[in-house]
Parts: structure tokens; C-alpha cells; sequence
């Protein structure tokens, strides 16, 4: 989990990742989770964390 400024924030970045493939989840309301599976390799971690970079590159330049 991490914490983001503010709970709008929280919902841009939620959003971009969603249309970007990755599910995220919040928690609490400036804060979002990751729930992956018990099975995730390596690389699905690498492409998440790729969503998930541009996810907040994108909302924060919204």
C-alpha cells in the first residue's frame, strides 16, 4: 500500500490504472493497495509496477 496527497489524487490514479489493465484498491481515502495473487512472477510484478508508475505520472499531470 501506499499513501497519495489527497483523496482526489487517490481516484485519478485508481482510474488510470484501471484503464491501463491493473486493478488497484483503496484503502482508506488517500491510500491504495495492491492485492496480487499468491502465484505472481516476477514479470507481472514488473508490469504492474510499470501501470502503476504511469498511473501516477498521468494523474498528477491531470
Amino acid at each position: 500500500a501506499f499513501e497519495v496527497r489527497t483523496p482526489a489524487l487517490t481516484n485519478a490514479v485508481m482510474q488510470q490504472a484501471f484503464r491501463r489493465g491493473l486493478l488497484v484498491l483503496p484503502t482508506g481515502a488517500r491510500a491504495i493497495r495492491l492485492s496480487p495473487a499468491l502465484t505472481v512472477s516476477s514479470d507481472e510484478i514488473a508490469v504492474a509496477l510499470e501501470i502503476l508508475d504511469a498511473s501516477c505520472a498521468a494523474a498528477a499531470a491531470a
